[in-house]
């Protein structure tokens, strides 16, 4: 444990037990800013206040954080067991603008934090403290790249169960994204220097992405890993990169990993380790083992894929892969301890052919030829889904057997989905028609090949394409999409050629209101000219003040006809549904022919008095 981290715990272990217990109570709720607020709760003027009345009692309460950013130097400390909840990690922001700690909830495995976000702006901080098992979910951690000395989530018992977080740090000096023991972390994005930290008591990984210096260590604990991306950090300060490692600990407690299913892409950082094990060269500890048994791992971009390294007869490291891809030749092996080639590797360090690397997306092709080429049967529990939620074992290369993929992600074999339009809907004879697929889409990632039926015996193809029709009428544009392996999906739009003329909008001139000051009850005369027959649309809308000026906003709409010419209604007591009530008003009027051609909007205002 590094001294940073052996602070944290120390200061979060006092605090959540410094306080004395007062006298057991109903469990309340107390509210800030939030507008959902239940009946019976308990409204309080800041999130530090509605800490501290949840501290009055030792009963289960719940502090409810509307929608806001809420700046505190001290942090919200909670000693009593307590559910912390905000309306949303991108919608409540807890700002701590001193050093310290953002949130700290313990005292019972059933106290959490939830749906919000917590930003550091000081070194020698951390966002969330979790004490006696408490959880996370759905939350959020930043804070500048610059800053040092800091950690996103810190748990210092075990027990948590933290889901879906998202931790987004710098990678400066002693910067840990997330440090628990005995805890689990799922489906979670950390970026950081030291991406997710194990000690003693253990740490389960699963379905989360690592973007780090160093992405996953465990230091005389047991970590068990699976379905993990883990790259370098997007913003490093240094070339360094390690994609996992195993250490003994100073106590001479063994240091094991567990993993299945992951993907470590170096980018091409010079230095590159993959998973890295050995015993830490320390005079005062002279036993202890680091052990890897990794399956289903992609080690690519690395300059050396593993590196086994034991310190002693005593202290000795030992690696074994299967079912893996990486290259065998940059491989870095110690006597203290082996390092075993199992079955199923492509030592050979195979192209893996991800969707976009380029772009972060680390997902496997239609055509990689680690498809179908993981392990027959699980390693670890909750290998199911992959990292994207997906299912871990499908017949990907389509030969009739169902076999795991090789790294993170499980190509699904899915088809794709298609999506056309024609632009414009109606054109004159004679004039180009655009009929457009670029909306459609797959899954996989795969790409897509486009044929086009026109409706009219013709064919093309492409994303877009582009047909000019030969006699009126209305024609079914078709594309079908297929993707690499032949799955495809197919789509319609009309296109419709009209008569010269057709294409063009009608003209909607000459709006006048007579009188423009009238009540409801007599009303007012509206004329208006149209240079076509067309259906007429009138939006009503209302003035109101907001923030200190004035402001239209919908009150009715309807509909009528509108003949060629001069055009003549009455606007009296109500406008479709609405009654007109005293007030200012903005009448509009839109009209569209017969072929969906849009005329200009015209306006004019009026007023209804009492």
């Amino acid at each position: 444990m590094t001294r940073t981290r052996a602070t944290f715990a120390a200061l979060l272990a006092a605090t959540v037990t410094v306080l004395a217990l007062a006298a057991s109570a109903d469990a309340a709720t107390f509210c800030v800013n939030d507008p959902a607020c239940p009946a019976g709760g308990v409204p309080k003027g800041t999130p530090e206040a509605a800490v501290t009345a949840a501290n009055g009692d030792s009963a289960f309460d719940t502090i409810r954080i509307g929608p806001g950013t809420y700046n505190t130097s001290s942090g919200l400390w909670a000693s009593q067991p307590v559910a912390i909840v905000g309306a949303g990690r991108d919608a409540t922001e807890i700002v701590l603008t001193d050093a310290g700690a953002g949130v700290v909830v313990g005292a019972s495995t059933s106290s959490s934090v939830s749906k919000l976000s917590v930003r550091l702006t000081k070194p020698f901080s951390q966002g969330i403290g979790l004490d006696k098992g408490a959880d996370v979910t759905d939350v959020s951690v930043s804070a500048p790249d610059l800053l040092t000395q800091l950690f996103g989530v810190l748990g210092s018992d075990t027990g948590s169960d933290m889901n879906h977080v998202n931790v987004d740090l710098g990678d400066g000096a002693d910067v840990t994204g997330i440090g628990a023991g005995g805890s689990v972390v799922r489906d979670s994005t950390v970026t950081a220097a030291t991406g997710i930290a194990g000690g003693q008591q253990g740490l389960t990984v699963r379905r989360t992405a690592v973007h780090a210096q160093l992405g996953l260590r465990t230091a005389g604990g047991a970590l068990n890993a699976s379905n993990v991306l883990i790259t370098p950090h997007p913003r490093p300060a240094s070339i360094g990169f390690i994609g996992a490692e195993v250490t003994n600990d100073n106590a001479g407690q063994d240091g094991s990993l567990l993993a299945s299913n992951l993907t470590i892409g170096g980018g091409g950082v010079p230095s590159g380790l993959g998973i890295y094990v050995h015993s830490i060269d320390n005079p005062n500890v002279t036993t202890g083992t680091a052990s890897a048994t990794v399956t289903g791992a992609i080690l690519r971009g690395l300059a050396h894929a593993l590196y086994q390294q034991g310190d002693s007869g005593m202290e000795t490291a030992t690696v074994g892969i299967t079912y893996s891809s990486y290259d065998a030749d940059s491989v870095v092996e110690n006597v203290y301890g082996g390092f075993f080639h199992g079955v199923g590797n492509h030592e050979d360090n195979p192209d893996p052919r991800f969707v976009n690397q380029a772009a972060g997306d680390y997902r496997l092709r239609w055509d990689s030829p680690l498809l179908d080429q993981g392990r027959p049967t699980a390693l670890v529990a909750e290998e199911n889904p992959d990292l994207a939620g997906h299912e871990r074992v499908r017949d990907s290369d389509a030969n009739g057997s169902a076999i795991r993929d090789i790294g993170a992600y499980e190509y699904q074999r899915l088809a794709p989905t298609a999506g056309v339009a024609v632009k414009p809907a109606s054109t004159p004879l004679g004039s180009a028609t655009v009929c457009d697929a670029s909306s459609s889409s797959d899954p996989d990632g795969d790409p897509l090949s486009y044929a086009w039926a026109f409706g009219d015996g013709g064919t093309g193809s492409g994303a877009q394409a582009t047909r000019v029709f030969g006699a009126l009428g209305a024609y079914q544009a078709t594309v079908t999409a297929t993707d690499p392996t032949g799955l495809h999906a197919a789509a319609s739009a009309t296109a419709t050629v009209a008569p010269a003329g057709d294409h063009t909008a009608p003209v909607l001139s000459g709006l006048r209101l007579s009188p423009k000051l009238f009540t409801a009850r007599r009303g007012s005369r509206v004329t208006y000219r149209l240079s076509e027959q067309a259906r007429l649309t009138l939006v009503l809308q209302r003035a109101s003040r907001s923030g200190g000026r004035t402001v239209f906003k919908r009150y009715a709409r309807a509909t009528r006809a509108g003949t060629a010419g001069m055009n003549r209604m009455r606007l009296r007591r109500r406008l479709g549904s609405r009654r007109l009530a005293p007030g200012r008003y903005r009448l509009t009027l839109v009209a569209r022919d017969a072929a969906a051609n849009r005329s200009n909007a015209v306006r004019a205002k009026f007023t209804v008095k009492r």
